[in-house]
C-alpha cells in the first residue's frame, strides 16, 4: 500500500513531474495500479514539454503514455509533413499533441468516443488553437449512434459493443462525413479497437482521398487481412516492422 499512498499524495500536489528516470517509471506504474477514482496526477514529457499531461489513477492512461512516447506506433515513416491528419481513436490526446508538435502547420482532427477522454484531449491540445479539433464520437461506417462498452482499467480498449444496446450510447461519424468536413487526409492514424475491419470494408469511398494510413489491428482481425483490405482500397500495404499488429498503407 505504500506506493498507492505515495501516488495519492502526489496527486494532491500542484507540482508536475518530468518522466526521465527509472524512479519515475516505477512511480507511474504505481499510478496505474492505484484505486480508480482518485484525482489525476500531472506530469510533463519531453516530446510535448509545454503541455501538462494528466493521468487518472487506476486507469489505462499510464499505458497510453508509454505506448505513445515509447512505442511511437502512431507515427508514419519519415517524409514530408502532412497538411491534414485524422487521429481516429484519440484517447487522451497524446498522439494528437505529438502530431501538432511535430507538424506545426498541420490541421488535425481527432475522434474519441469516451466523453471523459475527449474532454481531456480537448484540454491537452487546446494550446494549438483551431488547427486541432477533437470530436466526441466513434468511427463507424454511417453517421448516427452506436453502443459502446468499456471496463475500468481498460479504457484504451473501449469498443463498439458487439450487441446493440449493451454499454452506453455514443455519437458515430463515418469517414465519408469526416472527408467532407476536412478535405482529403494526408495521414490517417486508425486505432479504433476492433471496428477497423468493418470500417475498411463498408462505405469506403473516403479511402480514395487518403494518401497514407496506419491501422492498428485488434481482436480476430489479422494484420495480413488488413493489408489485403488496404490493397483492395488502392493502397500498397505492409505490416509495420516494429509492430506486428500495425499495417501501413500508401496510396499507389
Amino acid at each position: 500500500m505504500a506506493n498507492v499512498v505515495w501516488v495519492l499524495v502526489w496527486a494532491r500536489s500542484s507540482r508536475a513531474r518530468r518522466l526521465v528516470s527509472l524512479r519515475d517509471y516505477l512511480w507511474l506504474r504505481g499510478v496505474a495500479r492505484a484505486p480508480a477514482g482518485g484525482p489525476p496526477v500531472e506530469i510533463r514529457v519531453a516530446p510535448i514539454p509545454a503541455l501538462p499531461v494528466r493521468l487518472r489513477p487506476g486507469t489505462s492512461d499510464v499505458q497510453v503514455l508509454f505506448d505513445t512516447f515509447v512505442g511511437m506506433d502512431h507515427l508514419p515513416p519519415s517524409g514530408p509533413a502532412p497538411a491534414v491528419v485524422w487521429d481516429l481513436g484519440t484517447n487522451l490526446g497524446l498522439t494528437m499533441a505529438d502530431f501538432a508538435q511535430r507538424w506545426p502547420a498541420a490541421r488535425i482532427t481527432g475522434l474519441e468516443p469516451q466523453p471523459a477522454l475527449a474532454d481531456e484531449a480537448r484540454r491537452l491540445v487546446g494550446t494549438f488553437g483551431p488547427r486541432c479539433h477533437v470530436e466526441q464520437a466513434a468511427v463507424w461506417t454511417t453517421d448516427g449512434t452506436v453502443s459502446f462498452t468499456v471496463r475500468t482499467g481498460d479504457e484504451f480498449g473501449g469498443h463498439i459493443a458487439p450487441v446493440p444496446g449493451e454499454g452506453y450510447t455514443v455519437p458515430a461519424v463515418s469517414l465519408n462525413t469526416l472527408l467532407a468536413r476536412t478535405g482529403p487526409a494526408d495521414y490517417v492514424k486508425m486505432d479504433i479497437e476492433g471496428a477497423e475491419e468493418t470500417v475498411l470494408r463498408e462505405h469506403t469511398q473516403w479511402a480514395r482521398d487518403v494518401a497514407m494510413i496506419k491501422v492498428e489491428c485488434h481482436g480476430g482481425y489479422a494484420a495480413a487481412d488488413c493489408a489485403r483490405d488496404l490493397e483492395a482500397l488502392g493502397f500498397s500495404a505492409q505490416v509495420d516492422a516494429h509492430h506486428w499488429s500495425c499495417v501501413l498503407g500508401r496510396r499507389v
